[in-house]
């Protein structure tokens, strides 16, 4: 028997109570949602009033005050919808949007915790707010009655009830709540409705598990008398379960006997039977019950099926598999630039909002976006990469969406699933979005406020759960202004934005990238030269270059050197101007004492950021010798 629906009704104020019913569409056919627009008093009486016409719910979701009243005052379970720190910054930023449209100041009315929550990340934020803490409502009430009389214009950010009263003001006002908030708090309600399935309910659909299994299984008693058997297993004896149920097992086929386990209370497992024509592959195992074997259990299955299983998981594992590998811990640097974008990365990772990611060409964007899905809840879920630049036209439609058999000449067979239903769950990059032709955008933009996705030569369209990180070294507004992007696509992959420094805007990282570089391709080879050696002959030649490649272009030129000097055995420092000329090296300037002479104590630590290990690296020294520089210079002041 399936389970029943849980119940769940959410009391909240109104504007709080429009967003719930704005996401209840997402949970129709296995939820029953009430939603009550009421103080949390009024909501308790009312389900009291219902209790004699209608089943009682089985969870409560509300928030703040209402939350409280519920846990203080009622028997049912509480699910409280919870503000997080990304929630209070789409809030802002919502805020900043109607704030720019007639010259106004933000102000945020909240109690303790949440001013708390918001000054933890101020600091990150470009956007003037006022904070203002109140401790009930009639405080909450007289503050707003006070910013009403003020000469500057006001928008609002606070809690439903706030947001409510601050329009009785005349104040525009934005909740604090997002839908990421509301559906943490509904999915924590159905689990908590979960514990109070009924143990009878759990066993029917075990059973019904069991009755459904490919694997054959077979209960029996202390007697050895079949308690449960499935059709799996009925099938093997050419019967049904119900002419079977009590008879001893031994008796239907002594080869699978359980008298042996039910006798000595030790598994058997993997041993190999014939019945007839079909050889299986069976376990037996005891039924353990409070210390005491109650019977046993056989589960048996086909030999053929588990070897097309084996060839199927070794066709399976041989596909290239959709995943990241880059934490955003694995990100080199220690600049504030970097530092900036990691932190606004791991704040924007908990939501399922678009994310644009902008940067010239080599900064890093699909390391980003890759530690943005690593940081999230689809982190077990695919991530999906492609470049949106790399395709002709048609080629890109056909990859991210798909087509049914026969919808082109040369068509697979059997059609083929597009990259953006290979991510469902997961996340899809979308690099160079820039370049996307204007068709793909339209459908793109569906694909975004569907969620669904239409394979070419389809006329069902097919349901997708994906988070879309998108990103670009173009200027998309100056595309937008052109009609070349779409506006409306833009503003929706722009809700979160991340902006990467070019390499040449945070020199301070260079030298830890070069250590970084110099020993990750060191490793590949046979040949030793020393890493710290040549990191140094390499900053030596690079401190003065542009790097209009950013990263990218350090990485290779690095690779390239390394190459050089493990095939040559040593460092030439007189090649280095031949094997580097974007470098536009004067052989005259690169010497060995030019090398040694490049990087004092104070520099290092200075470029370094003060760490210990990139210092020692950087100066080619252990770290033992390094602490013994900085005793003799701390004697020394």
């Amino acid at each position: 028997m399936p389970s029943r629906k849980p119940r769940i009704a959410i009391i909240a104020y109104r504007r709080l109570a429009a967003l719930a019913r704005s996401v209840l569409s997402d949970y129709s056919g296995y939820l029953d949602v009430q939603v009550l627009d009421m103080p949390a008093e009024a909501a308790f009486h009312e389900l009291s009033l219902r209790s004699s016409t209608s089943l009682p719910p089985d969870v409560l979701i509300a928030a703040s005050a209402n939350a409280r009243w519920l846990k203080a005052n009622t028997n049912y379970p509480v699910s409280i919808i919870k503000v997080t720190g990304f929630d209070l910054l789409l809030a802002i930023q919502q805020a900043q949007q109607l704030a720019l449209t007639n010259g106004a100041t933000i102000l945020l009315l909240a109690k303790h915790a949440l001013v708390s929550v918001f000054e933890s990340f101020r600091g990150l934020l470009s956007i003037p707010v006022e904070v203002v803490e109140f401790q009930d409502n009639a405080e909450a009430l007289s503050i707003l009655a006070d910013y009403r009389q003020r000469q500057k214009k006001y928008v609002v950010v606070g809690s439903s009830i706030v947001a409510d009263w601050a329009e009785q003001q005349g104040l525009p006002a934005v909740i604090i709540y997002s839908i990421d908030a509301l559906k943490r708090a509904i999915d924590e309600g159905i689990a908590l409705a979960k514990v109070t399935t009924d143990q009878e309910e759990k066993r029917g659909q075990l059973n019904q598990i069991v009755k459904g299994l490919s694997e054959g299984v077979i209960a029996v008693d202390a007697h050895e008398c079949i308690q449960t058997i499935n059709d799996a297993a009925a099938n093997l004896f050419n019967s049904s379960s119900d002419r079977l149920f009590g008879r001893k097992l031994s008796d239907v086929q002594p080869l699978l006997s359980l008298a042996e386990v039910l006798q000595s209370g030790e598994s058997q497992l993997d041993l190999v039977v014939s019945v007839g024509q079909r050889r299986l592959i069976t376990h037996r195992t005891p039924m353990i019950e409070h210390g005491q074997q109650r019977g046993a259990l056989l589960t048996f299955q086909e030999a053929s099926r588990i070897e097309q299983a084996d060839r199927t998981l070794r066709h399976q594992v041989s596909r290239k598999q959709f995943s990241a590998k880059y934490q955003l811990e694995d990100i080199v640097g220690g600049s504030p630039q970097i530092q900036h974008s990691k932190e606004l990365a791991t704040l924007y990772a908990p939501s399922d909002a678009s994310v644009l990611i902008l940067g010239e060409s080599g900064t890093g964007k699909e390391l980003f976006a890759q530690g943005i899905h690593l940081k999230s809840q689809r982190k077990s879920s695919p991530f999906v990469a492609v470049n949106c630049a790399a395709f002709p036209e048609t080629l890109l439609e056909s990859e991210l969406f798909g087509y049914e058999e026969g919808a082109f000449t040369g068509s697979r067979k059997g059609g083929k699933a597009g990259l953006i239903e290979l991510a469902h769950k997961g996340t899809i990059f979308l690099d160079e979005i820039g370049d996307m032709p204007l068709a793909l955008q339209t459908r793109l933009l569906r694909v975004l406020q569907e969620k669904e996705v239409l394979r070419l030569g389809a006329s069902e369209p097919i349901y997708v759960d994906v988070r879309v990180i998108a990103a670009t070294h173009a200027n998309l507004l100056e595309k937008v202004k052109a009609q070349t992007f779409r506006a409306d696509l833009f503003y929706r992959l722009n809700i979160l934005s991340l902006h990467l420094s070019p390499l040449r805007m945070r020199a301070g990282d260079i030298r830890q990238l070069i250590s970084h570089f110099v020993v990750q391709f060191m490793r590949r080879s046979a040949v030793y030269i020393d890493p710290n050696e040549l990191s140094k002959v390499f900053w030596s030649l690079a401190e003065h270059y542009h790097w209009p490649g950013n990263v990218r272009e350090l990485e290779n030129l690095i690779e390239r050197t390394v190459v050089y000097v493990t095939a040559l055995g040593k460092i030439d420092y007189a090649a280095m101007a031949d094997i580097l000329p974007e470098l536009r090296i004067e052989k005259s300037t690169i010497t060995p004492e030019k090398v040694d002479s490049t990087t004092s104590l104070e520099d290092a630590l200075q470029q370094t950021g003060g760490d210990l290990q990139a210092t020692a690296a950087l100066l080619g020294i252990s770290r033992t010798t390094l602490w013994r520089k900085l005793k003799l210079r701390d004697v020394g002041r």
